[in-house]
C-alpha cells in the first residue's frame, strides 16, 4: 500500500511539474517565442534545446511536403465542427506515412481515484491538451482541417487542437445507432446550454423541454446541476467544476446515444471544459450543439483580455464567453419563444425529429411520403425501341395525367399504379403503411405482388401516410388477354407515343360499385367521374411505372408545369421559410385573394419571415362547365401582375385530374402538395364538391363544411398544417372581401360563381360609384375590386365565346399530324384542337373536295380503286372527312368541345374512305340494309404508313359488316391493300383483330355496344365477304353518290361540288313549348300532313339542277320548327316513309324519270301505318289513269309535287327527331355514329355483368386463334 501511495505521489508530482497553461502550450508549439507568457509561468530555456529545434525543423519540412501534394476532396474530410457528421472513420494513410496510435487513455479510461482530488481533476484536463507535433499536423491536414497559408484556420475550425483526434470508431456501433434512431423516429443530441446567469439558463431549458415534448413530441430529458449533485456527483466538492462537467458530459453522451434529446444546464465557465465536452460527443459520433444565452446586446462589458488571452484552467470562477457557439440567443432582444424557435429549427434541420439525415431544404419544406431519399422522376432503362415490343395499353386523358402524377412524384410513396393490396388499404383506411428505411424488412412492400395467403408481415409496425384516392389504370378483357404473362407493358399516350413502361404487372378485377361507394360515399349516375369508371374496362392493372421521357403537352403551358423537385428548387431560390399552397379550378377573384393574404398574415405572426404562396391551379381533367385551363392561367397571371397576390407568388400547374369526391379528395389535394414541399394548405368551404344531378335529387353532394373538417383530422398528413377559412362576402362599404359582420348584413353581398358567370356573359363593367340597391336582381355592374380589370376582360371573352376551338379545357397532349408526302394539301388551325382542318388542292392551288373531286377509279375486273387516307397507321387521333363543311376537309372528330382519340388499341392499319361513294340512308342495298349516310369506309392493311390526305391505289380483298338490327342499318368496311406492297396476302387471323377494333374503338359506331359482326356464310366460318361482293357494294354506293351529286337524292347539310356549294342545313332549333296532356293531337293536318309544319316557303337555294319536287322540299326545310313536332315513334317514320316512296314512284311514272326511287328490297319495306297516321296514297296511280291531256297531267304532277314536298318534310323532321333523340344517348360519338341495336351474333360488350367467356369459345372452334 505504501509503495502504491509513493508511486501515485510521484506521478502527481510529475504531472504538476508539467502543468502548463493551454495558451502557453499553444505559443510554445506554434513556435511564437516572442509571445509573452502569462503571469506566474515562465518558459523553460531547456525547451529550446538542439533536439527540440531539430524536431521543429523536421516538422516544418513535413508540412511543406504535404502542402506540395494535392489536397484531398472535401467529401473525404472530417468536419469535426459540423454537428451533422455523426460517423468517424479510420483515415486511410499511404504506406509511407503512419498514423500515430491513439493515446491509451481513450481505449482505457483512467481509474476513478485519479480524479479524487482537486489537483487530480486539474491534471486530467492538462493531460488532455497533449502535444501538437508534426504527425498531428499531417493527419489534420489530410482530414481537411487545415489550410496551408492560414495556420490559425485550424484553431477556428477545431478550437481545441490539443490532442490527436482518435479516428477509429466502432462501425458496428455506429450502424446500430443509426438504425436505432430510425426505429424510434428520432435522433439523439446533446444541447449544452451556457450562460453567465444560471437562472436565465434554467428558465430557458425548462421552456425548451416543454416545447419539444408537447409540440414536437420528441423524447426529451433535461439535466441540470441539481439533478446530479445528489447522485453521480455526490462525492465531489463544489469546486470540482471540471470533474462535475466531465461526469455530466459522459451521462449526456450515453443518453443521446440512446436517441434522447438531452438538454444540459451544467455550469461550465471555461472554454476548455466546453471544448472537451464537445470532443467527448464528436469522437463518438453523437450530435452536439452549444447554445449560448447572451444577456447583452454586445460584448463590450467583457474584458477584452479575457477574450484574447485564455486564462489558466485552474481559474474556474471567471466566466469565459464561448468563442463560437453553435447557437447564440440574445436574451435582451429576443423573447423566449423566438429563441426557442431558433433552436427547434436547428434541431429539425439536423434531422432530429426524422431519425435520419435530411436534405438541406428540410424543414423549410416538407418531406415526401416516400422518405428523404425519394427520387422522382425516375426514368426507365428501357429504350423506346425495346418498349415498342411490349404489349401496349392506350391511355386516356385521365390515365395519362395519372402517369404524370406517379412518374414525377406527386403520388409518393406510389411508384406505379396500385396493386390490389395497396388499393384495399386506400379504400378502407385512406392511407398506406410504408417502410421506406426497411426497418421491418418490408421496404418496397407496395411494389410486390399482392399475397392474400401470407400474413406474417411486420408492416403493421411501419409508418402510415395519407393516400385517400385510388390511383388505378382500367383495361379491357382484350388488353388483359394481350398482356398475358408479360413482365413489361408499354403505356401509350393519347397521341400514340410510348411514354412509360409498367414492370411486373398485376391484373385484377375492377370492383366498380364497391369502389364508388367507398370513394364517393354515394351514387349518382350523372356524376362525371363515376361515369368514367362505369364506362371503363372490367380489369385494373397495377405495377411500377418508369417514364421513358419527361411528360410534355406542347400546348403552350408547359412552362407552368414544374415537377415537385423543380418546385422545391424555386422555393429555395426565393429563400422561402414557409410554403403555403392554394388550389384553384376557377378564376381568382378578391375572395380568393383575401384567403391567401390572410394566410400570409397568419404565418408572419408565427414568426416566418418569408412565407411564399404557391398558386396551384388544377391542370388535369375537369367537367365540361369548368373554366378552361388556359383561361385560368392567363387570368392568374394578370392577378399576380396587378399586385392582388404577394409578389413572391409561385404559379405552377398541379397535374392531377379532378374526381369531385369531396372530403375524401381534398386530402389528396393537400397530400400531393406536401410531396412537393408545401408546409401549409389553404382550404375553404366545400372543397372538391359538386352538385347532385336532378336525377339524384339535386343539391350539394357533400356538406360544405365537411371537407375542411375532415382535412384537419385526416391521418398521415405528417407535419403539414391546414389553414382553414369560412365563406367570405363583399363589403360594400370598403369594397373588400371578408367574413360577414352579422350586425350589418345588408352591407354585404354574396357573389357566387353563377353570378360571376352571368355578369361575364353580359359583359358588364365595374360599378360607377355606389353599388345599386337592385344589384342582386340586375347584375348590371361588377362590384369594384372584385377582380382586376385585365383579368375580368379575359372572363368576358371566354363566357361570351365559350365554344371557341382555341380554348384548352385541361391538360391534353398535342401531337403533330402525319400528312401526305405527295399531293397538294394545306392546314388550317391547330392540330389537336377543333379548329384544325386539312384541305386538298389541285395543281393550281385551288381547293377541291376529296369526297367529290378525287375520282374513285374503280376497276371491277382487277378489283382496284382509289382510297383517301384519313387516319394514318399507329395514330390515335380520330380524323374524318367532314361532309358538311365547304370543300369537305379532314378534321378532328369531336365530343363536345374536345377532339376524340382512340382508347382501345393502336391501329396497325390505315383508315380512310372511297371517294365518290355514298351509302343512302333512305334505300336498302343489295344486302337488305340501309346506309349510314357516309362514304364507304376502307381499312388498308399493307403495313406502310400513309399520312392523312394521301390518295392510295389499293387492291380490294373483301369487306366486313357491322349491323344494328334495331334500325336495319349496316356499316361496311372494305379490306384493301396498297398495290405497291409486294406481299398482297391477308391472314385470316387478322379478321378477329379487325373485328374487335371496329366494335370497341368508337371510330365507327353504327352498332355501338349493341353492334354485331355479320357472318359471311350460313355456316359461320368466315366474317370476310369476298371481293366480288365488295365490288358490288362499291358500285351501288357510287351510284348513290351520283344521285346525291345530281340532286336526285337528299343529303342534309352536305357540301357538294359543282354549282351548289352547300345544301341547306338542318331545320333551325326552336325552344320547345310545354305540351298539355288534354291538348294532344296526332300528326295529321288538314291535308294529311303534319299540322305544325309552317305553310310559308322560303326562297330556294342557289343554282343547282334539282328536280322540282326535291328543290321545293329542300327550300322548305330551313323554316321547320324541329322541336314543335309531337313525339314520334318508328311507326310514324314508317308511315311517312311509305307515303314518300309511293309518291316518288308515281311522280317517276308521270315524268318518265330514269332515276329509281323505289325501295330496293320490298321485303324490307316499312310497316303499314298505325291508326291515326296518314296512310300512303296508294290510289294515286288509279286516279292518274282517268286524267287525259297535257293539262291534266301537269295538274296531277303539281298535285303530286305538293304532296311530295309535304311528305318529304314530315319524313325529314321525323328522322331528325329520331336522330336527335339517339344522339342525346350517344353523345361523344363521331360524325358517322348511329343508332345501336341488340347483339345477336357476337357480343363484345365489356360491361356485361355476370358472364365473361373467352372470345374464342364465343366464335366457335373454326375461328379460335
Amino acid at each position: 500500500r505504501l509503495a502504491h501511495k509513493s508511486s501515485r505521489d510521484m506521478q502527481r508530482a510529475s504531472q504538476k511539474k508539467r502543468s502548463v497553461d493551454v495558451a502557453s502550450l499553444r505559443s510554445m508549439e506554434i513556435g511564437e517565442a516572442g509571445r509573452s507568457a502569462p503571469k506566474g509561468h515562465a518558459v523553460s530555456s531547456r525547451g529550446w534545446s538542439t533536439g527540440r529545434i531539430i524536431a521543429i525543423i523536421v516538422g516544418i519540412c513535413i508540412v511543406l511536403y504535404v502542402a506540395s501534394r494535392p489536397t484531398p476532396p472535401k467529401s473525404d474530410s472530417l468536419a469535426v465542427r459540423d454537428p451533422t457528421n455523426t460517423t468517424l472513420t479510420t483515415v486511410e494513410v499511404p504506406p509511407a506515412i503512419e498514423a500515430p496510435a491513439p493515446p491509451s487513455r481513450f481505449s482505457t479510461p483512467p481509474p476513478l481515484d485519479q480524479y479524487g482530488s482537486d489537483e487530480g481533476s486539474h491534471s486530467s484536463f492538462e493531460s488532455f491538451s497533449g502535444r501538437f507535433d508534426a504527425d498531428t499536423i499531417k493527419n489534420l491536414w489530410r482530414e481537411g482541417l487545415h489550410k496551408a497559408n492560414d495556420y490559425f484556420h485550424l484553431t477556428t475550425t477545431l478550437k481545441s487542437s490539443r490532442l490527436p483526434i482518435p479516428v477509429t470508431t466502432n462501425e458496428f456501433g455506429a450502424s446500430l445507432r443509426n438504425k436505432r434512431f430510425k426505429l424510434v423516429g428520432q435522433k439523439g443530441i446533446t444541447l449544452w446550454v451556457t450562460a453567465r446567469d444560471v437562472q436565465k439558463a434554467h428558465d430557458f431549458v425548462v421552456a425548451l423541454e416543454s416545447r419539444l415534448l408537447n409540440v414536437h413530441r420528441l423524447h426529451t430529458y433535461r439535466i441540470e446541476s441539481g439533478h446530479l449533485s445528489q447522485g453521480l456527483n455526490q462525492n465531489l466538492r463544489n469546486t470540482d467544476v471540471q470533474e462535475r462537467n466531465r461526469r455530466g458530459a459522459e451521462a449526456c453522451a450515453l443518453m443521446a446515444d440512446s436517441g434522447t434529446v438531452v438538454i444540459a444546464n451544467l455550469h461550465s465557465p471555461s472554454e476548455a471544459i466546453r471544448e472537451w465536452v464537445r470532443r467527448t460527443h464528436i469522437v463518438r459520433g453523437i450530435l452536439f450543439l452549444e447554445v449560448y444565452i447572451d444577456q447583452s446586446d454586445n460584448n463590450a462589458e467583457d474584458d477584452p483580455e479575457k477574450l484574447s488571452t485564455p486564462q489558466p484552467m485552474i481559474q474556474t470562477n471567471a466566466f469565459e464567453p464561448p468563442l463560437s457557439p453553435d447557437i447564440t440567443v440574445k436574451a435582451a432582444s429576443q423573447d423566449i419563444d423566438g429563441s426557442i424557435d431558433r433552436v427547434v429549427q436547428q434541431l429539425l434541420s439536423l434531422g432530429v425529429s426524422a431519425g435520419q439525415d435530411v436534405p438541406k431544404w428540410y424543414p423549410l419544406q416538407t418531406a415526401p411520403d416516400g422518405g428523404f431519399n425519394w427520387e422522382a422522376p425516375k426514368f426507365s432503362t428501357y429504350s423506346k425501341a425495346a418498349a415498342g415490343n411490349f404489349p401496349k395499353v392506350v391511355l386516356s386523358d385521365v390515365d395519362f395525367q395519372w402517369v404524370q402524377c406517379i412518374g414525377e412524384g406527386w403520388a409518393a410513396p406510389l411508384r406505379g399504379f396500385m396493386r390490389e393490396g395497396t388499393l384495399l388499404q386506400t379504400l378502407h383506411f385512406n392511407s398506406l403503411l410504408i417502410d421506406p428505411n426497411d426497418l421491418t424488412g418490408n421496404a418496397g412492400f407496395h411494389e410486390k405482388a399482392t399475397n392474400f395467403d401470407d400474413y406474417s408481415t411486420l408492416l403493421q409496425k411501419g409508418e402510415r401516410v395519407n393516400m385517400p384516392i385510388p390511383v388505378i389504370l382500367p383495361i379491357t378483357e382484350r388488353v388483359k388477354r394481350a398482356i398475358g404473362s408479360s413482365k413489361s407493358v408499354s403505356l401509350v399516350s393519347p397521341i400514340g407515343k410510348i411514354v412509360a413502361v409498367i414492370t411486373n404487372p398485376e391484373i385484377y378485377p375492377f370492383r366498380k360499385e364497391e369502389m364508388i361507394a367507398r370513394v364517393f360515399g354515394g351514387w349518382d349516375s350523372q356524376h362525371p367521374y363515376i361515369q368514367k369508371w362505369m364506362a371503363a374496362g372490367n380489369y385494373l392493372i397495377g405495377g411500377e411505372v418508369e417514364l421513358l421521357e419527361r411528360i410534355r403537352y406542347s400546348d403552350g403551358l408547359d412552362k407552368y408545369r414544374l415537377t415537385p423537385a423543380e418546385v422545391r428548387q424555386v422555393f429555395k431560390q426565393r429563400s422561402a421559410d414557409a410554403v403555403y399552397a392554394f388550389q384553384t379550378r376557377n378564376p381568382t377573384h378578391a375572395g380568393h385573394a383575401h384567403l391567401m393574404q390572410q394566410a400570409k398574415k397568419r404565418l408572419e405572426k408565427q414568426g416566418f419571415r418569408k412565407p411564399t404562396l404557391w398558386l396551384s391551379p388544377l391542370g388535369g381533367w375537369s367537367k365540361s362547365d369548368d373554366v378552361p385551363l388556359d383561361v385560368r392561367i392567363a387570368q392568374h397571371v394578370e392577378v399576380i401582375e396587378a399586385g392582388m397576390l404577394p409578389e413572391s407568388t409561385v404559379l405552377s400547374i398541379w397535374p392531377s385530374p379532378m374526381l369531385y369526391a369531396g372530403p375524401t379528395e381534398v386530402q389528396w389535394h393537400a397530400k400531393s402538395r406536401r410531396n412537393a414541399g408545401a408546409r401549409f394548405f389553404i382550404t375553404g368551404r366545400d372543397p372538391a364538391g359538386i352538385k347532385r344531378s336532378k336525377h339524384a335529387g339535386g343539391g350539394d353532394f357533400y356538406k360544405g363544411d365537411h371537407g375542411r373538417y375532415v382535412l384537419q383530422t385526416s391521418p398521415g398528413l405528417g407535419d403539414m398544417k391546414i389553414l382553414s377559412f369560412g365563406k367570405v362576402f363583399y363589403d360594400k362599404k370598403d369594397q373588400t372581401m371578408k367574413p360577414r359582420d352579422d350586425s350589418r348584413k345588408n352591407d354585404f353581398l354574396s357573389i357566387s360563381g353563377s353570378k360571376m358567370r352571368a355578369m361575364a356573359r353580359k359583359g358588364v363593367k365595374p360599378c360607377a360609384g355606389e353599388i345599386p340597391d337592385d344589384w342582386e336582381d340586375t347584375l348590371n355592374c361588377v362590384p369594384p375590386g372584385f377582380m382586376v380589370p385585365d383579368g375580368w376582360q379575359i372572363m368576358i371573352e371566354y363566357y361570351q365565346n365559350p365554344n371557341l376551338a382555341k380554348w384548352i379545357p385541361y391538360s391534353r397532349p398535342m401531337g403533330a399530324p402525319q400528312l401526305a408526302s405527295e399531293g397538294k394539301i394545306s392546314e388550317k388551325g391547330t392540330f389537336g384542337k377543333l379548329d384544325w382542318q386539312l384541305h386538298f388542292q389541285d395543281r393550281s392551288g385551288n381547293k377541291i373536295s376529296p369526297w367529290h373531286d378525287i375520282p374513285l377509279a374503280l376497276d371491277k375486273d382487277k378489283a382496284q380503286a382509289n382510297m383517301v387516307i384519313e387516319m394514318p397507321q399507329s395514330k390515335l387521333e380520330i380524323l374524318q372527312m367532314q361532309k358538311s363543311i365547304a370543300f369537305n376537309p379532314i378534321a378532328h372528330s369531336s365530343s363536345g368541345k374536345l377532339a376524340q382519340y382512340i382508347t382501345l388499341d393502336i391501329p396497325e392499319f390505315n383508315l380512310g374512305f372511297l371517294p365518290q361513294t355514298w351509302r343512302n340512308p333512305t334505300k336498302n342495298d343489295t344486302m337488305g340494309f340501309v346506309g349510314d349516310g357516309s362514304p364507304v369506309n376502307v381499312i388498308e392493311v399493307g403495313g406502310n404508313v400513309h399520312g392523312s390526305g394521301t390518295v392510295v391505289e389499293v387492291n380490294i380483298l373483301g369487306f366486313l359488316t357491322i349491323t344494328s338490327r334495331k334500325n336495319n342499318k349496316a356499316d361496311y368496311f372494305i379490306i384493301a391493300i396498297d398495290r405497291s406492297v409486294e406481299n398482297q396476302e391477308f391472314s385470316s387471323g387478322r379478321v378477329l383483330d379487325l373485328m374487335e377494333f371496329l366494335l370497341g374503338s368508337k371510330v365507327y359506331d353504327v352498332g355501338g355496344t349493341d353492334g354485331e359482326m355479320l357472318w359471311a356464310d350460313s355456316n359461320r366460318t368466315s366474317m370476310l365477304f369476298s371481293n366480288s361482293e365488295a365490288i358490288q357494294i362499291i358500285q351501288e354506293s357510287h351510284g348513290h353518290w351520283n344521285e346525291l351529286s345530281n340532286g336526285k337524292a337528299y343529303g342534309e347539310g352536305f357540301y357538294l361540288s359543282g354549282g351548289l356549294k352547300s345544301v341547306p342545313p338542318s331545320p333551325p332549333k326552336m325552344e320547345k313549348k310545354p305540351k298539355k296532356a288534354e291538348n294532344k293531337t296526332d300528326m295529321q293536318g288538314p291535308n294529311g300532313t303534319p299540322d305544325q309544319i309552317p305553310s310559308e316557303k322560303p326562297s330556294k337555294p342557289p343554282a343547282k339542277s334539282y328536280p322540282k319536287p326535291v328543290a321545293k322540299s329542300l327550300a322548305k326545310s330551313s323554316a321547320v320548327d324541329d322541336e314543335a313536332l309531337p313525339a314520334v315513334d318508328d311507326g310514324d317514320a314508317g308511315a311517312v316513309l311509305g307515303a314518300l316512296s309511293e309518291i316518288e314512284k308515281q311522280l317517276g311514272d308521270v315524268t318518265s324519270s330514269d332515276s329509281d326511287n323505289t325501295i330496293a328490297n320490298p321485303a324490307q319495306a316499312p310497316p303499314p301505318p298505325s291508326k291515326g297516321k296518314p296512310p300512303p296514297p296508294e290510289n294515286e296511280g288509279e286516279d292518274s289513269k282517268e286524267e287525259s291531256g297535257s293539262d291534266a297531267a301537269m295538274d296531277r304532277v303539281a298535285n303530286l309535287d305538293e304532296k311530295l314536298s309535304e311528305t318529304e318534310e314530315a319524313y325529314r323532321e321525323i328522322e331528325h327527331q329520331l336522330e336527335k333523340s339517339q344522339s342525346s344517348k350517344d353523345e361523344g360519338h363521331s360524325e358517322r355514329s348511329d343508332s345501336k341495336g341488340p347483339a345477336k351474333m357476337i357480343q363484345l360488350d365489356e360491361r356485361e355483368a355476370g358472364r365473361r367467356h373467352d372470345l374464342g369459345h364465343d366464335l366457335g372452334p373454326s375461328l379460335r386463334l
